[in-house]
């Protein structure tokens, strides 16, 4: 049956071990990605609210942009496997940490106007996140040849995004059977998913070398450098980082107003941690769905440009329709309206994600 499964998610005989460390690895990242977003949303909109929202997201695409370039120059400086069980090592322990700050801080009392763990928390979580997806892959890269990658990745990404789901609708039933009390009480499954991240990351590096890519060329080598001036004299990687900047953008837009907005709808931060990680397994469904079927289709039928124009044209026009039915709202106090421009703000997520 194990044989079976594998087989189903492209593996072939000889590369069971591999693919049940990875896939235990994506299963416990999973699980981490879906506590700390859920945990860390709803805390900060519970407690810090739209007020500091702008703030908070200006800085964590600044220590995103921070943790990115440290990673390549660490990368550059050091063997991947010490690396590896670096950031593993420093995202659970602080998580731990953090954890440990809301268990015996007063953390919905003001401090001079200010709630600073569920702020520090928000801001971390996109770096966070972001290095711990970018370790998982740069694992898979070293672990499989071109060949073996291209045939496996489908089901590894799929596993990793099956166990996301699970986890964000998992949370609602633990609420509901009492296991999950307070909010910060998901920064617990957090730290537990970041030990086992961190458990299947020592295994790999025992069992496989991931720093024979570094050892391949000689030390000697001379490596052309490429600036960031050659980047912008390239069209290709000129437009593709045009097209990522306003990828970005939109995506960052669309959850600011869906948090602001959330905000207003759900003041109770029970009710608000259950429409989180409701809200955020559906997104995540239907963004799997159409990734795996309906862009498949498109670019087969109609090409890759057809495909490229579609995604923005319908969140073009799902941004419009919440800016109408948002404009119903403010005028108009109704629950319909404010539903209906919820429904918008949801769909515009799941095409920026």
């Amino acid at each position: 049956m194990l044989q079976s499964f594998l087989a189903f998610l492209g593996g072939e005989p000889g590369e069971e071990k591999p693919m049940l460390l990875l896939l235990g690895q994506g299963f416990f990242m999973g699980v981490f990605i879906a506590s700390l977003t859920v945990g860390a949303e709803a805390l900060f909109v519970s407690t810090v609210g739209e007020h500091y929202l702008a703030e908070a997201f200006f800085l964590s695409g600044a220590l995103g942009i921070i943790s990115a370039g440290l990673y390549v120059q660490f990368q550059k400086k050091i063997n991947f496997s010490t690396l590896l069980l670096s950031i593993y090592f420093l995202v659970f322990l602080f998580i731990a940490g953090i954890r440990f700050a809301f268990w015996y801080t007063d953390y919905r009392t003001d401090h001079l106007g200010f709630h600073y763990l569920p702020f520090i928390l928000f801001v971390m979580m996109g770096p966070l996140i972001s290095i711990t997806v970018l370790s998982f892959w740069g694992v898979f890269g070293r672990i499989w040849d071109l060949k073996q990658a291209k045939r496996i990745i489908g089901g590894i990404d799929t596993g990793q995004l099956v166990a996301t789901m699970i986890a964000f609708f998992s949370i609602p039933i633990l609420s509901a059977l009492g296991l999950i009390n307070e909010t910060h009480d998901l920064l617990l499954m957090s730290t537990i998913a970041a030990f086992g991240i961190l458990v299947f990351a020592i295994w790999i590096v025992k069992d496989f070398n991931l720093d024979s890519a570094t050892k391949v060329r000689p030390t000697d080598a001379k490596v052309r450098k490429v600036t960031y001036l050659d980047l912008i004299k390239d069209k290709y990687l000129r437009m593709l980082c045009v097209f990522m900047v306003f990828s970005m953008a939109s995506a960052v837009f669309a959850n600011f107003v869906y948090l602001s907005a959330t905000e207003i709808m759900y003041p109770d931060e029970t009710e608000l941690r259950t429409f989180l990680s409701f809200t955020n397994g559906v997104v995540m469904l239907l963004s799997f769905g159409i990734q795996s079927f309906i862009n498949d289709i498109i670019i087969g039928r109609y090409g890759l440009r057809v495909s490229l124009m579609v995604m923005p044209l319908i969140l073009a026009l799902f941004t419009l329709g919440a800016i109408f039915s948002g404009h119903l709202f403010v005028y108009d106090i109704k629950t319909d309206d404010f539903l209906f421009f919820f429904i918008f703000l949801v769909v515009g997520k799941v095409f920026t994600s």
